[in-house]
């Protein structure tokens, strides 16, 4: 009797990120709250990462990455010649739900797509 093991995806771990959600239930920082949309990853423990999941994942990590990279980028030029940290902070949050919203938009998008395709 054959034993099939199922393969473990890696991004689902990214809804444990949603924990931090709390810390605005508990404190009064708003900001949190935001963190709850990370729990959307675990549903992709369910997902078997075979090789047009990983395709589709490049497809999406990749204008992630290159829009991350720009923004962090014009909040460090900026802050280099303002002399104002919480210009780089801001920055630097501004480029993390940049990044994560692109992610998580293309993703779905190819997603949505590719099951309109099988049906």
């Amino acid at each position: 009797m054959e034993k099939r093991i199922k393969k473990l995806n890696k991004l689902g771990f990214l809804g444990f990120l949603g924990l931090i959600g709390l810390i605005g239930c508990f404190t009064d920082h708003t900001g949190f709250y935001g963190f709850f949309g990370f729990f959307l990853f675990f549903y992709y423990f369910n997902v078997i990462p075979d090789e047009l999941f990983k395709q589709n994942l490049m497809k999406a990590t990749t204008p992630a990455f290159f829009l991350n990279l720009i923004t962090v980028s014009i909040s460090l030029f900026i802050s280099a010649f303002t002399k104002d940290i919480s210009i780089l902070v801001g920055g630097m949050a501004i480029s993390f739900g940049v990044s994560i919203l692109t992610f998580s938009g293309i993703l779905a998008y190819i997603e949505i797509k590719e099951s309109k395709g099988l049906q």
